[in-house]
């Protein structure tokens, strides 16, 4: 990222960065090098995916309403699990915990995977992962999915509920990558990158490739994709100030 930063605002130098690079990590860690607000300039949100509450088959319930009934009358016995402190799943478990009133144990694990292997074998009872990751277990007895983080119900899983529908209309996380350049890039090349970016996402053989990767592709304007980042840097500055998560606390 540094790089890419301090590269010639000419568009010839371009990144492509994720929640957690451009708004996770700048607002845990007070020792992130780049000020990302100041240093990048939007260009293009290239693709999304959601994440979905997931629970092993063991766990006696089987709506999101009924695990928060559950977690409030087992406070601390169950665990949830994550890819590390400071992810996306470990601030939702604790935001979760947070809204319910109630209390579980993190587990970080090295992998997301490993946090799955981990609950398909009962070993962990709750955990939020990306669709991409769970997408095969739709249909599976192994585990139960409770609900997805998006604002509205899926297409592929029009049963499922969403968190807003749960009772927990701000309960919308969701991963995303887009293109910046860095500061000073000229708003007609800016544009130029856009409308290219757009174009090319607009290929249906491309765009069959990203959904069989379950990302759904967007392509965006640098406008849009400005307001985009800034609702995210909101959103996620609300959950991760609540939850009071850090990385290396100045």
């Amino acid at each position: 990222m540094r790089q890419a930063a301090s590269a010639a605002p000419d568009g010839l130098t371009i990144i492509l960065s994720s929640e957690s690079n451009h708004v996770l990590l700048p607002l845990l860690d007070a020792s992130f090098p780049l000020d990302v607000t100041k240093d990048f300039v939007p260009v293009s949100l290239s693709g999304q995916f959601q994440h979905t509450l997931i629970v092993k088959r063991e766990l006696p319930v089987a709506t999101v309403q009924e695990l928060v009934t559950y977690l409030r009358a087992n406070p601390g016995k169950l665990s949830f699990g994550s890819s590390g402190v400071g992810t996306q799943a470990h601030i939702a478990g604790e935001y979760l915990s947070l809204l319910t009133q109630s209390k579980m144990v993190h587990v970080p694990y090295r992998s997301s995977p490993a946090a799955l292997n981990d609950l398909l074998a009962g070993n962990l009872d709750i955990n939020f992962q990306s669709m991409p990751a769970v997408r095969s277990y739709v249909d599976s007895p192994r585990l139960k999915m409770l609900a997805v983080l998006s604002q509205k119900r899926l297409e592929e899983l029009p049963n499922l509920p969403t968190m807003v529908e749960a009772g927990f209309p701000d309960f919308q996380l969701s991963s995303w990558m887009g293109i910046f350049g860095p500061a000073g890039l000229p708003d007609d090349i800016r544009q130029k990158l856009a409308g290219a970016l757009v174009k090319v996402g607009k290929n249906p053989e491309l765009q069959a490739r990203i959904r069989g990767a379950g990302i759904e592709p967007v392509g965006s304007d640098a406008a849009a994709f400005a307001q985009f980042v800034d609702a995210e840097q909101k959103k996620w500055k609300t959950f991760i100030g609540r939850t009071g998560i850090k990385l290396n606390p100045s």
